[in-house]
């Protein structure tokens, strides 16, 4: 056989060139440039394309630069305490314009109290619209006190002396507790809003001390914060501010605080039954109430770690006999 024949590859023909419209001046085949496609494209492009486009200059890799954005408006913390405690002293003042008409020697006598005197003063003049007005004076009183406590504004004890005069001592004593809860639980949500970075800068050490100790005693901590309550180390202020901030629970906050104070509640409110007897505060709230109260903190905590360790005691005997 002879060798075969090789037929060359014919290459495959190229594409054939796009079809351009005709440039015809017929308006069926003009097309004029479409505004609105133009616009979507150039705003689709980054500003950098469109310098490199306009100018004739290579596009190059670089990033561009982003633009600093102001933060969002944020309602300043203290603007919004500003705002409470203008509500609250409206509230007060609008309370205090819709009592019954007073004489003007009566009138110089209503005042917040500052000292024992004030507080005999303010009795004496409640005294008489007392038995036509009951409800007013409890509504007046119990706003007053709570305006106080909520905003950590010195006074409380005269008011509880006011109770004592007004009330008697079992309503005088039961109510002073529960406006002193109340009072003190404004101040807790009031610190939600500017309690921590409060804390954070001036008080940062007492503040994790307090809620580690808050962590450590988690399973007893109505009897922990019944500690702080009735301990006089700590001011109440503070408990009322860091409170939120160690994660204590309202509940607990509330009842807490409701027959924590009522120790110092109930002297003051007795004292309030003979005021014509008092002077000074220091006479009703002395050293023997100090060291009172803080025998009865330290028994409160029996039931957190030495009642605990009393208890494994007991029970590790039983086991061993």
């Amino acid at each position: 056989k002879g060798p075969e024949e090789i037929t060359p590859r014919v290459p495959f023909p190229p594409p054939p060139p796009p079809t351009h419209p005709p440039t015809s001046s017929h308006p069926l085949f003009s097309r004029s440039p479409d505004p609105v496609a133009q616009s979507r494209a150039m705003s689709t492009d980054s500003p950098h394309e469109n310098t490199h486009r306009q100018t004739g200059e290579p596009q190059t890799d670089s990033i561009p630069e982003k633009k600093e954005l102001s933060p969002p408006t944020e309602t300043s913390p203290v603007l919004i305490v500003g705002l409470c405690f203008a509500v609250a002293l409206i509230a007060v003042i609008f309370i205090s314009m819709n009592f019954p008409p007073f004489t003007e020697e009566q009138q110089a006598k209503i005042k917040m109290p500052r000292s024992v005197a004030d507080v005999q003063d303010l009795a004496s003049v409640m005294k008489e619209y007392q038995d036509d007005y009951w409800w007013t004076v409890l509504l007046a009183y119990s706003l007053y006190y709570i305006f106080l406590q909520t905003f950590s504004i010195p006074g409380s004890i005269f008011l509880s002396f006011l109770g004592g005069t007004l009330f008697g001592l079992p309503l005088g004593v039961a109510l002073v507790c529960a406006l002193s809860a109340c009072g003190a639980s404004g101040a807790f949500y009031l610190s939600t809003i500017f309690g921590r970075g409060l804390l954070e800068k001036y008080f940062p050490d007492k503040t994790k001390f307090l809620a580690r100790q808050v962590q450590e005693h988690k399973d007893n901590l109505f009897n922990y914060f019944l500690f702080l309550r009735l301990s006089p180390l700590l001011p109440n202020w503070f408990v009322n501010i860091a409170s939120p901030v160690v994660r204590v629970p309202i509940k607990v906050f509330w009842f807490g605080t409701f027959f924590g104070v009522s120790v110092q509640t109930f002297i003051a409110v007795k004292a309030g039954l003979t005021l014509h007897e008092i002077t000074e505060p220091s006479e009703v709230l002395n050293l023997n109430v100090f060291f009172s109260l803080l025998l009865l903190s330290i028994l409160s905590l029996l039931p957190t770690k030495f009642g605990q360790k009393f208890i494994r005691e007991i029970l590790l005997r039983e086991k061993t006999d």
